[in-house]
């Protein structure tokens, strides 16, 4: 038996140790040299009333109830000395050690007496107690506990050894804290108490250093996380297959591709990769644009005759639909389903958000029957893909078809169809809607007040929005981190800081805590009033009341913020210091840095990191194609547009209507309308519908070389395509005549070509 009752015979001047609830924190100013003052011998210690301990055990014992109530018949009165005196407290629990639960129980009790006053030893004695019985949850409660307390310098006590527990005893203990500090997302203390135990010698389990490299992934802690891998290698803890997929899976979602083989190899070495392995390299290699890799991954998996499974199959379906690649992921739901893995709408889902994302929404409708042939009812989530994917191709009218098709239409269907009308600046539409949900005895949800919110802040209409929020209280709906970062944007747009920091600050009174969004918030408006130096102290803030890094959404928002006040060169610098904080650029800091250079007219520069975006692996996005083609195209390079347009279809990324409207506008500006119209017409042909924008260019154009019956086409042609016309178009319609003609005249042309 572990001889906790050393801490009792030696614990008789440990109330020097001994702090109330209030004084706990200033535990961490004690050394150990005094903590080692508690073990002198018997001798030195003063005499004690006898037999107290055994008064206070024997009545522990026989005044303890029974499940659910242990404690009922305890009372602060009657064990007054144990709540004030932890140096009795200790002698007591030894005596009772052999009734650990017991133990456990009247301890617990204790921590709920107001005046308790908290001793280190006392934590660490029942501790010992209950991890000698294999009482581990009740343990880890009291670890929790003495954190929650700020005791953290129970670990040192128990890594220097000034207690005299078991060397065994002593590592479950330290484990047990390790795993609470990752429970608790407590990075710092995860990674000092890791540091600590490797040091000593007391290695952590494997199963332990997965769960804190977990928890690093998680807080996207690369360089953290590399470091915990090698030395848990080097002092001996053998990786396991979880720990290769959880370093994996680090690297791919920070798109740190640099350090991926040197984990491969690793795992040649120690572990046999499994299905999960390759799973989470699949998916990984998806989100980071990596398809080449995908093909390779799949031979490797084909080689080693690792088997697919029904999650592998959704990987590759969703993976291809997300990247456009619908033969693809077509192909391999065939496959799934000959395979006889069942088919849900987890698998049909993806074909058709990939459908809906290029506009193609009668092949996304075959899916759907496909789905129907298959035994598979479309879901509400089936419904709400096809409604944003409308929505997003402002198509607000089919999308409200689609929902009063639905049978049980969510809140999230109407959240989604509020949203789009708000897009395109209908908020009488988006109120009606609402009206619609409360009547179909829907509840509105927070991201329905925050949707309606978003869409009144961006309208300008702030007043209305903060009376939305006194609504949500009084409806029981708790407004969010999200609800106060939307007045903040919407007061910071508006230009009333005060009012931005006035909200802010509520929030903070409220208790909920500004995530980095909220914190991105606050610094997009400071850059955008020119205020970078307080913009900077607002990142500094952030990172240390997260005591996280930098993250990489950061970063991006301080690089664009800096690239639009014109400061180009720190705006670089920054970029530059990404890597330093173990990051790694990603396509949206690139072409947030393109966009400057082509915007100062640096031609080449731009090219240059374009370049540098291939080298590195980074797949450019539709949007890193329209900044190039219409930083070209708009200064009458469109040599260089076209190569840059040349190059997306080259690497399949399929264009949208902006890369094709920057061309088109290229084509107009330098006079060639017949070029123009060739373009105009491959867009319809190539499935991209040209848009009020794409008409409004050709009209202009058309005014200008006073083509009178080709402006006329084109306006009919828009209105029986039932694009809306506006003030611009009519404006390039009539811009040659004088202002009284002109409304006549739009107001005459309006009505015959709608007769």
């Amino acid at each position: 038996m572990i001889l906790c009752l050393r801490l009792c015979l030696r614990a008789s001047r440990s109330s020097f140790f001994s702090t109330s609830t209030s004084t706990t924190n200033n535990n961490s100013s004690l050394s150990l040299s005094k903590l080692r003052f508690l073990f002198l011998p018997s001798s030195t210690l003063p005499p004690q009333p006898p037999n107290l301990e055994s008064h206070y055990a024997h009545l522990i014992l026989t005044s303890h109830g029974y499940n659910p109530n242990p404690n009922l018949n305890w009372s602060p009165h009657q064990f007054r000395p144990l709540v004030t005196d932890p140096d009795l407290l200790i002698r007591v629990l030894a005596m009772i050690r052999e009734k650990p639960e017991i133990a456990f129980h009247f301890f617990k009790w204790l921590q709920n007496q107001r005046d308790v006053k908290h001793s280190l030893l006392a934590f660490a004695a029942v501790l010992e107690i209950l991890v000698e019985n294999d009482l581990m949850i009740k343990a880890s409660w009291v670890a929790e506990r003495s954190i929650d307390l700020g005791m953290h310098e129970i670990y040192d006590l128990l890594i220097d050894g000034s207690v005299a527990f078991d060397k065994g005893i002593t590592r479950r203990i330290l484990d047990l804290f390790l795993w609470v500090y990752t429970k608790k997302s407590m990075v710092e203390h995860c990674l000092s108490s890791f540091e600590k135990m490797i040091s000593r010698g007391f290695l952590p389990s494997v199963r332990l250093c997965n769960i804190v490299l977990r928890v690093l992934r998680d807080k996207k802690m690369v360089h953290e996380a590399q470091e915990v891998y090698r030395k848990m290698v080097r002092h001996g803890v053998t990786p396991t297959v979880v720990t290769v997929n959880t370093m994996l899976d680090t690297c791919f979602k920070a798109g740190d591709l640099v350090n991926v083989p040197e984990i491969v190899s690793e795992m040649e070495r120690e572990v046999v990769p499994n299905v999960i392995t390759f799973n989470t390299m699949l998916d990984s290699c998806f989100k980071a644009g990596d398809l080449q890799q995908v093909a390779k991954i799949l031979s490797e998996m084909e080689r080693r005759e690792v088997e697919a499974t029904e999650v592998t199959y959704n990987i590759l379906i969703n993976g291809f639909s997300k990247n456009g690649k619908m033969e693809e992921a077509r192909r391999f739901h065939g496959d799934m389903r000959r395979s006889g893995f069942p088919v849900t709408s987890y698998s049909f889902n993806p074909l058709i958000e990939g459908y809906c994302r290029q506009g193609l929404f009668d092949e996304a409708w075959r899916v759907v029957e496909l789905m129907l042939d298959a035994g598979v009812s479309p879901t509400a989530a089936t419904y709400n893909i096809y409604i944003r994917a409308l929505c997003e191709f402002r198509r607000t009218d089919d999308a409200r078809r689609v929902l009063l098709g639905m049978s049980a239409p969510d809140v999230v269907s109407y959240n989604t169809l509020m949203h789009g009308y708000f897009k395109l600046g209908k908020i009488r539409e988006a109120f009606l809607l609402f009206g619609e949900l409360i009547v179909r005895n829907i509840r509105p949800s927070v991201v329905t007040y925050n949707t309606l919110m978003d869409g009144l802040c961006e309208s300008g209409d702030l007043e209305t929005a903060q009376r939305l929020k006194a609504e949500m209280s009084r409806e029981r709906i708790d407004p969010d981190v999200k609800t106060y970062t939307t007045l903040v944007k919407g007061f910071v747009k508006s230009g009333n800081l005060s009012m931005a920091t006035a909200t802010y600050d509520e929030m903070l009174e409220k208790g909920i805590k500004p995530d980095r969004y909220a914190y991105t918030t606050r610094i997009v408006g400071e850059l955008r009033l020119g205020d970078t130096d307080k913009a900077f102290r607002l990142q500094e803030e952030m990172v240390a009341k997260d005591h996280n890094a930098r993250d990489l959404i950061t970063y991006n928002v301080c690089i664009d913020g800096l690239c639009k006040v014109g400061d180009l060169e720190k705006a670089i610098e920054f970029q530059r210091k990404i890597y330093r904080d173990g990051l790694v650029p990603d396509r949206v800091t690139y072409t947030t840095v393109i966009r400057a250079y082509l915007e100062k007219g640096r031609f080449k520069m731009a090219k240059v990191l374009y370049q540098e975006m291939l080298r590195k692996k980074l797949s450019p996005s539709v949007i890193t194609y329209f900044v190039l083609i219409h930083g070209h195209a708009k200064v009458g390079r469109l040599q260089q547009a076209f190569q840059y347009s040349g190059e997306m279809e080259k690497r399949d990324v399929r264009p949208n209507i902006m890369t094709c409207n920057a061309l088109l506008h290229g084509i107009c500006k330098a006079g060639e309308i017949d070029e123009a119209y060739r373009y105009f017409r491959k867009m319809e042909k190539d499935g991209i519908p040209p848009n009020k924008y794409s008409y409004t260019m050709l009209i202009n154009k058309n005014s200008d070389l006073g083509k009178w019956e080709e402006v006329v086409e084109l306006y009919k042609e828009m209105l029986d395509k039932e694009i809306e016309p506006d003030a611009y178009t009519r404006w390039a319609l009539f811009k040659h005549l004088d202002k009284d003609h002109a409304s006549r005249e739009v107001e005459f042309l309006e009505k015959l070509l709608r007769s």
